[in-house]
C-alpha cells in the first residue's frame, strides 16, 4: 500500500489486520488467514463503501496529504510510522477508546478513530406528560 501511496480507511474492527498473525497459524498468510465469516465481512465492507482504498495524491514537492496533514515522502515511501490502514471506530460498548491503525512498518496500535458515542435513540429522554 505505502509504495503506491494507498491508504485503507474503515477496516472492520473485529477481524485480523493484514499481516497480523492468527493464533493457530505459524506465519501470517494474508487474506487466506481469514475465515469465511471474516471474508464475508470484508467483502460487505468494500461493497457498501464502509471500507475504502484511496490513493493519496502528491501535495506539493514530494508531500502527500493524509487526514489534512502534509506528510513528506522519502523515496516515494511515506514515513515508516505513518498509518496506512485505519480501522473503523470501536462500538460504544468496546473496552477500547480508539480504533486500530496499521503503520507502514507493520506496527498495529490503538491510536485511530475515537470510539463511537451513543446513538440518538439511546440519548433521548422521555418527557413526562
Amino acid at each position: 500500500l505505502a509504495r503506491h501511496r494507498f491508504v485503507m480507511k474503515g477496516y472492520p474492527e473485529d477481524m485480523l489486520m493484514p499481516g497480523e498473525p492468527r493464533v493457530t497459524v505459524a506465519r501470517p498468510k494474508g487474506i487466506s488467514d481469514l475465515d469465511k465469516r471474516e471474508r464475508v465481512i470484508l467483502a460487505d465492507a468494500l461493497r457498501s463503501g464502509r471500507l475504502t482504498i484511496e490513493r493519496q495524491k502528491k501535495w506539493r514537492l514530494g508531500y502527500v496529504q493524509i487526514n489534512s496533514l502534509p506528510i513528506r515522502l522519502a523515496n516515494h515511501f511515506i514515513d515508516q510510522k505513518s498509518p496506512i490502514i485505519f480501522g473503523e471506530a470501536p462500538p460504544e460498548e468496546s473496552l477500547h477508546s480508539h480504533g486500530r491503525r496499521m503503520l507502514v512498518d507493520g506496527t498495529i496500535d490503538r491510536q485511530g478513530i475515537a470510539r463511537r458515542g451513543p446513538g440518538a435513540a439511546s440519548t433521548k429522554v422521555k418527557q413526562p406528560k
